[in-house]
């Protein structure tokens, strides 16, 4: 448990490793609802699992839960996922916060000098 735990940090917390190995932030889209729910593709190649998971065709996106350390995998077609210009950073942020919390690239800390 601590090891796989582990391994879901260093993936938040290297982003520039995450893009080269073609992990990055995506919108899954739910059925025909128009809902979309936020998440991390962690796989896009399932040839050395256990025949039966995933397929070219599919991907695997880790969908976090907000306010908790938990998420799920689906594997879901290529074509339902819609990928997002948002560091992993951010996105987990947004996403472990219920989207409450949003912190856009290069924002200062209110009260801040600008050094003017």
């Amino acid at each position: 448990m601590y090891g796989a735990f582990r391994e879901l940090l260093q993936f938040v917390s290297r982003p520039e490793d995450a893009r080269r190995l073609g992990r990055q932030v995506v919108m899954v889209e739910i059925g025909q609802t128009g809902l979309e729910c936020m998440g991390f593709i962690t796989r896009d190649d399932f040839g050395e699992l256990p025949e039966g998971v995933g397929s070219e065709d599919r991907l695997a996106v880790y969908i976090p839960m907000s306010y908790q350390t938990g998420g799920h995998t689906v594997t879901v077609p290529r074509s339902r996922v819609r990928a997002v210009d948002m560091g992993l950073d951010q996105a987990m942020r947004f996403a472990l916060t219920a989207g409450m919390s949003w912190k856009s690239p290069g924002a200062r800390q209110a009260g801040r000098s600008t050094g003017a």
